[in-house]
């Protein structure tokens, strides 16, 4: 039996018109559009694909914090507790929604650090990533044109000079990129974790202006992620023919240096997803055995196939524009940007 997969991407691209009075919203407000938007999506994919998978999945920091109305900086990442309610409603779309799979782009959390232990854990934990400097060294050192050649270097020499001032800053905190993917199995609604682990321009070290335009500074310090979340590949279960569908996931830098070609070299998900903010797609880091699925801030939504692969598997791509007030879906599959002659492994 043919497995049938519905691919939606959210497009949230931030050269868009309406993309300013999106920015102004509360993270809040993003996630109740995003809900609502959902919900919309599903009662379509109900009535034209019932057999189908629904993976739905949008762009690195689609959702953040808020800018005020003269665009003073409100702070970008969100409270844990937030974090904690937007997973209790994502979870409860999957079980109204039995087919749908959703992979949440990411979000920015931000935690309080408050003694020196806690920067000490946070600077170990760049520890089993250190060979993401030496990739960037070799493959960016003779880019003298730019000015962040090296920002795995730069986050952790960021939590190195707190430790070593052993400063108490006022307001420090730990700033994660956690990407979860919700889905659901008999019935019962499953989340797993990817968070981020190559930054780049991850933190807030500068001055914003409150509601009464006082001015602040909050230094924040990138923790990348630990071994618990720190897994890239991911099996769903198709909900008509119950198969293994195995996904996998990068945030926008870890596809430039290929950290899940490099991590897991003998094992190819089917579906490669890459969550990103301005990235472009690296052909030699692409890792799947069916097709490439890049959703970025800035390009419209794009499906990359191995040459030879859809007789497989029935693969639709789709689009939907959550700046507009338009639920429909667009179909991308007729026109694929790329076909690429990839040998399977």
């Amino acid at each position: 039996m043919t497995a049938e997969i519905i691919i939606t991407a959210l497009d949230v691209r931030d050269d868009q018109d309406e993309y300013g009075v999106y920015a102004h919203l509360s993270a809040v407000e993003k996630m109740v559009r995003i809900k609502k938007r959902i919900i919309d999506i599903c009662e379509q994919l109900k009535k034209q694909h019932p057999n189908a998978m629904w993976i739905l999945a949008w762009q690195e920091s689609a959702i953040f914090g808020k800018r005020g109305l003269n665009n003073e900086f409100l702070g970008k990442g969100i409270h844990s507790h937030l974090a904690a309610r937007f997973k209790y409603q994502m979870s409860e779309l999957t079980k109204r929604f039995p087919n749908l799979t959703i992979i949440a782009g990411t979000l920015p959390v931000r935690k309080p650090v408050q003694n020196i232990g806690q920067l000490n854990a946070i600077k170990r934990s760049y520890r089993p990533y250190q060979w993401i400097s030496v990739v960037e060294k070799n493959v960016l050192e003779d880019d003298l044109e730019a000015p962040y050649t090296l920002p795995f270097k730069t986050h952790l020499n960021q939590v190195s000079i707190f430790i070593e001032n052993k400063k108490q800053v006022p307001d420090l905190h730990a700033y994660s990129k956690i990407c979860y993917i919700f889905t659901s199995k008999n019935g019962e609604p499953k989340i797993f974790r990817h968070d981020k682990s190559a930054p780049f321009e991850e933190t807030e070290n500068e001055v914003w202006y409150d509601k009464k335009f006082k001015p602040h500074h909050i230094p924040d310090v990138f923790c990348p992620a630990r071994p618990m979340h720190s897994k890239q590949i991911f099996t769903l279960e198709h909900p008509t023919t119950k198969e293994p569908i195995d996904i996998g996931v990068e945030i926008c830098r870890e596809h430039v240096i290929g950290l899940l070609k490099h991590l897991n070299p003998e094992k190819k998900p089917l579906l490669h997803f890459i969550l990103s903010a301005s990235c472009y797609v690296d052909n030699n880091n692409m890792h799947c055995q069916h097709s490439l699925i890049h959703i970025d801030s800035q390009k419209e939504p794009e499906l990359r196939a191995l040459k030879g692969v859809f007789e497989q598997y029935k693969i639709t791509f789709l689009k939907n524009d959550l700046l507009k007030e338009d639920t429909k879906l667009i179909d991308l599959t007729q026109k694929p940007k790329r076909r690429l002659k990839i040998k399977l492994a």
